[in-house]
């Protein structure tokens, strides 16, 4: 985030934490759905 101004380079910056939350999140539920629908 070199090219962000001062006040929005930590809001910028922050969107990356959010992103590898929700993606760990989206990836787990992928993981739950296959092994339900894989057990039977």
């Amino acid at each position: 985030m070199e090219y962000g101004s001062d006040k929005t380079r930590g809001f910028y910056g922050s969107w990356q934490f959010v992103s590898q939350g929700l993606n760990t999140v989206c990836g787990s539920l992928l993981g739950v759905a296959l092994a339900a629908a894989l057990e039977s």
